[in-house]
């Protein structure tokens, strides 16, 4: 009587509990396999009728090698190595995503969509601040919220926005600029909790601010601006790690969809300072002809 012995774990996946606890399966004398095995390995079913053929003296034909353990073992570890390697070329992807830094142009001065400033926040302080207080200076806003634990996302973005301000205050911008720190999470972001989260990041409270949105007005809100967020089944937030520049009327100026680039982001913000300080000086100028029309009367 011919048994074909297959030896290993490998080919007991789904069998039956009996199966499991003998570590071989056995064909019987009539050829018969368990059907968890026949599924694993659909082909071997085919050469162990071959066997019992040949063995009754009928003519068959040669049977297939059947798969021996080395071979299997040497599947699972190619496909093992192939899974490895799959799961590290999308880390390496992931993780150069993550480094490599968004970039937006400056939208033209004609070109720009007006932005509505006709919300009240709560500050890190506890203190009401209206967006329409930014108008007259460039602004450049972000979303995070405390509870991020992704080192590359929200802590990240504080750590670039307090390199944003040091840089600021390098080439003697700091008043002529707004940092605004907007948090996803308005339930739990308390004033006092921004706070701490902007001092561990290392931002000065000076000309940046971490608001707390009105709840009741946040997706109105995070619509006019444009921050993508969202929340999972289990309510977990996720979100992008966006930036925003506002020019001094107002207007979004550029929008980096992504962790940005401190270099364009700086550029960028001393154009808008700029021009900022171009159309006050034109406006000036205009009020003292006005002034001097006024006075030939």
């Amino acid at each position: 009587m011919l048994s074909l012995v297959l030896a290993g774990s490998a080919f007991l996946a789904g069998c039956d509990p009996a199966a499991e606890s003998d570590p071989t399966v056995k064909v019987s004398a009539t050829g018969e396999v368990p059907s968890c095995c026949e599924e694993v390995t659909p082909s071997l079913a085919d050469a162990r009728k071959a066997a019992m053929m040949k063995k009754d003296g009928a003519v068959a034909e040669a049977l297939p090698e059947a798969p021996t353990i080395l071979d299997s073992k040497e599947a699972v570890e190619a496909k093992a190595q192939a899974q490895k390697k799959s799961q590290a070329d999308k880390a390496t992807q992931e993780k150069s995503s993550q480094e490599a830094p968004a970039a937006a142009p400056l939208t033209a001065a004609s070109e720009r969509e007006k932005l509505s400033t006709d919300f009240t926040m709560t500050d890190q302080d506890g203190q009401p601040f209206e967006l329409k207080n930014m108008l007259g200076k460039p602004t450049a806003a972000t979303f995070i919220f405390t509870r991020c634990a992704n080192p590359n996302m929200c802590p990240l973005q504080g750590i670039k926005m307090a390199n944003l301000q040091k840089q600021l205050e390098k080439a003697g911008l700091s008043d002529k600029v707004n940092l605004l720190v907007f948090t996803f999470d308005p339930a739990y972001d308390t004033p006092e909790r921004l706070k701490a989260w902007g001092k561990e990041q290392g931002i000065a409270l000076t000309n940046a601010k971490l608001l707390r949105p009105d709840p009741r007005e946040f997706g109105d809100f995070q619509y006019e601006y444009r921050f993508r967020a969202g929340a999972t089944a289990d309510g977990q937030i996720t979100h992008k790690t966006d930036m925003m520049l506002i020019d001094h009327e107002g207007k979004q100026a550029a929008f980096f969809a992504g962790m940005w680039d401190d270099a364009q982001v700086l550029a960028h913000v001393k154009e808008l300072i700029d021009a900022a300080k171009g159309e006050a000086a034109k406006i000036e100028a205009s009020k003292i002809e006005a002034a001097k029309v006024e006075a030939s009367k």
